[in-house]
């Protein structure tokens, strides 16, 4: 019995740890894209255009374009590495900078699609469960 206390022990310490460090990270995102500006954009475009959907709609582009901006410099600096490119910082920043933005582009724009498919999926089937009663 002693030996299932062990693991049990071992087990919840090691998921609070994770608990931690999971809602530290979150943190520093939400911190990071209300020091970028992500959050208060997406806020006004809503408040502007009085539509929420709007305001989470930028939020998502601007979320997946700044995501993959940073993974698109560290994917080509990774490859100038391992690759034993010669090229300069700027070039490897640029490149990366260029490919990742497009590509968080492209996956907002891919976001937004399977969001008003998937919505107005819904809505036919909600409406056609309220038409019948």
């Amino acid at each position: 019995m002693f030996i299932f206390g062990v693991i049990f022990l071992i087990v919840a310490l090691l998921l609070i740890g994770a608990g931690f460090a999971i809602g530290i990270l979150v943190f520093g995102v939400a911190a990071a894209a209300i020091g970028l500006g992500v959050i208060s954009t997406s806020v006004a475009c809503g408040f502007i255009q009085k539509k929420s959907s709007i305001g989470f709609r930028v939020f998502f582009y601007q979320f997946f374009i700044i995501a993959f901006l940073f993974a698109g410099i560290l994917t080509a600096w990774l490859v100038s590495l391992f690759a034993d490119l010669h090229v300069s910082i700027i070039s490897v920043i640029l490149i990366g900078s260029i490919s990742g933005g497009s590509v968080g582009l492209i996956f907002g724009l891919l976001h937004s699609w399977i969001v008003d498919l998937i919505s107005g999926y819904l809505i036919r089937i909600f409406s056609r469960m309220t038409n019948s009663a």
